[in-house]
């Protein structure tokens, strides 16, 4: 029996009856015609968009497209830079947005430091700030590290030297400020302060270096500082125990520095011409007449000095040498007195020492508002081997900036008492609150806005060079550039406050290197391990349950 793929046909059963369909009544035709859609009804328009629609979706994006035309030009116009660095890293102050408001001729910066330099990118974002003030600064951008032909350009051009450091190139500038045929050279170092040995904690520098620089370049004259010698005065050129550091500090913020009364027998007929500041820098042999005289004309005649005056021991060490400067000082309103002051408070002095050495209070005066501005960041000057000041009662009134605590001892005998192991007040002492440094400003003189300033320091340790090494001694720093900045009126010195202390880094030993290692690698794995061990131990001993079987 063949098989075939179609299906097979039912059967009619016999006799079963088949329905014709029955012919429409036209009743029933009309009616089915009446419950019937219409088939004229026009047909739905295709999915799509109207003309209205599109008309209003091209107007929206114009409007969008002006209203961000219009919001770039605003803000262009009206730039906002927030500053959300702890304690303000890149707002500018007060004095350099000044400085750049005033500018009225070009000024180029040139940034030699690498873009793998991390100070680079600070630096950056610090000048991003910078132009935003102002349109006549260019900054120009060389990598010493690939731009190797820029670098040789601006080495010859400028003078600055390179070197070789690993696989990096490093200079020893790190911004060049240029103003016509006039530049600034800005040190690595000037643009960071280093708090501690361990190079960890630093305090940036930069508002300070590059306004500073800015200044210097645009200033037409440079104001000329007269330090006394031939009388056994340290060294301009001695680091440390000389004025080196100070010179140097000097000459960065615009200043000429030269040295008068020489040994060299040069008449002193008229030393002091062109000084515009005099400072008598702790003569420690006795100072000629002639030079009294020249330097008494010289303050009479309305110029400005800072007298540094301390005690220097005879060559026995049985007693104080008289210098003979009494008429100079005189001009202040006030005496050096022949002691040696010791502050018995130990909240006022080092852990060290006797008293000799110590933190003098400070008073407020314009000369001393930045420290006094630092001291709430535990900012303090340094005073040590100090001679006592006493008020003349003179027609000058003299101002005290710097002063012992209540229990200070100016030591009138102290040769004869050395080897006490403490210093207790004598009948010929001077005690209280003894005054340390002090400022005068002198009725004007014909022909000048103002009379003479004159600061007087009883110590020399506060203008040695070495002040500007230490950063312990930052304070003291801040204390003589204030006294010059206000003896001479002279902005190099700006008034821009320091930024806080930020982490530059972590410095770890040997020894702190071995701890992390075994710390990483040992501990923490078998502090991971020794639980799962246990775990797993615990889960092997467990009996296992009795699975009960339900029908």
């Amino acid at each position: 029996m063949g098989v075939t793929g179609e299906k097979p046909k039912k059967k009619k059963p016999k006799g079963a009856a088949v329905a014709k369909p029955k012919a429409d009544k036209p009743a029933a035709r009309a009616s089915r015609a009446a419950s019937a859609p219409d088939r004229t009804e026009k047909a739905p328009h295709a999915p799509g968009v109207d003309r209205a629609t599109r008309i209003s979706a091209a107007i929206s994006v114009i409007a969008a497209v002006v209203l961000g035309f219009s919001l770039n030009v605003l803000a262009s116009r009206h730039y906002k830079r927030w500053d959300l660095t702890t304690g303000g890293q890149f707002t500018l102050s007060e004095a350099t947005v000044q400085t750049l408001g005033s500018l009225s001729r070009p000024i180029k910066l040139i940034v030699l430091l690498s873009k793998d330099d991390p100070l680079g990118v600070t630096v950056d974002e610090m000048l991003e700030g910078y132009s935003a003030q102002t349109n006549m600064l260019e900054i120009e951008r060389v990598d010493p590290d690939r731009d190797q032909a820029k670098l040789l350009e601006i080495q010859k051009l400028y003078g600055v030297l390179a070197g070789q450091r690993g696989d990096r190139v490093v200079t020893d500038t790190a911004i060049i400020v240029v103003a016509g045929d006039r530049h600034h050279y800005i040190a690595g170092d000037d643009l960071v302060r280093m708090e501690d040995a361990g190079d960890v904690r630093a305090r940036p520098r930069l508002e300070h270096a590059i306004t500073g620089g800015i200044r210097t370049v645009l200033s037409n004259e440079k104001p000329t500082i007269c330090f006394t010698t031939g009388h056994a005065e340290p060294s301009l050129e001695a680091g440390g125990t000389g004025f080196a550091e100070l010179k140097e500090r000097l000459v960065k913020n615009n200043f000429e520095v030269k040295a008068v009364f020489e040994e060299d027998g040069a008449k002193p007929g008229g030393p002091l011409d062109g000084c515009a500041l005099l400072v008598l820098a702790g003569p420690r042999a006795p100072v000629p007449k002639e030079h009294v005289d020249a330097m008494k004309k010289f303050i009479d005649g309305g110029g400005d000095a800072l007298l540094v005056v301390g005690p220097v021991p005879n060559v026995e060490q049985t007693d104080w040498i008289q210098l003979g400067v009494d008429d100079v000082v005189a001009t202040a309103g006030v005496a050096v007195n022949s002691d040696l002051v010791f502050e018995p408070d130990p909240t006022m002095r080092p852990q060290r020492g006797d008293g000799e050495a110590f933190f003098p209070a400070v008073q407020a005066h314009p000369a001393t508002r930045r420290l006094q501005r630092e001291q709430d960041g535990g900012v303090q000057a340094i005073v040590f081997l100090a001679s006592s000041l006493r008020d003349l009662g003179g027609a000058q009134k003299p101002e005290t900036l710097l002063k012992t605590s209540e229990k200070g001892i100016g030591v009138a005998d102290f040769w004869k008492r050395s080897q006490e192991s403490a210093m207790k007040p004598g009948p010929q002492d001077h005690t209280g609150a003894l005054s340390i440094a002090t400022a005068t400003e002198l009725p004007p003189v014909a022909g000048k806005k103002r009379g003479s300033r004159i600061v007087v320091l009883g110590a020399i340790s506060p203008i040695m060079g070495g002040n500007w090494r230490e950063p312990d001694h930052y304070g003291t720093t801040l204390f003589v550039e204030g006294a010059i900045a206000w003896l001479t009126e002279h902005e190099a010195f700006l008034d821009i406050p320091d930024k806080p202390v930020v982490t530059s880094g972590l410095k770890l030993t040997e020894d702190a290197l071995a701890s992390i290692f075994r710390f990483v690698v040992v501990i923490i794995p078998l502090l991971v391990l020794i639980p799962g061990i246990v775990v797993n131990y615990l889960r092997r001993r467990r009996p296992a349950e009795k699975v009960v079987e339900t029908t």
